[in-house]
């Protein structure tokens, strides 16, 4: 069974070894992040930067756990607009690795 849990400084080594090993195949299909994210300090800032974010409601980032625990993706919730709307964007990324396998199918269904 997959496992979502919003990011957090415990997910560092995890999240790191899961950008940089994907970097490529996300680099090949989306933008490319600012080279700071990868730089010494980026990803910390970016947890940082996600957590005021979560706590202000203005976005949720939140990372997927395989069965055997192992990170194989993100989904980030943006632009969120509560009042009228109850609105927001979804974003994912899904290691190359597990591309093709549905682990976003249940992801991001709407939960109770």
């Amino acid at each position: 069974m997959l496992s979502l849990h919003p990011v957090s400084e415990r997910d560092l080594a995890d999240l790191r070894r899961f950008e940089f090993d994907n970097r490529a195949f996300f680099e090949a299909h989306i933008n490319a992040r600012a080279t700071s994210y990868y730089a010494d300090g980026g990803i910390e800032s970016a947890i940082a930067t996600a957590r005021r974010e979560a706590d202000a409601d203005t976005g949720h980032q939140f990372l997927i756990r395989g069965t055997a625990g192992a990170l194989i993706g993100r989904i980030n919730l943006s632009q969120i607009k509560r009042k009228h709307y109850h609105s927001c964007e979804l974003g994912y990324r899904i290691a190359e690795s597990e591309n093709g396998q549905g682990p976003c199918e249940g992801s991001s269904a709407p939960r109770a």
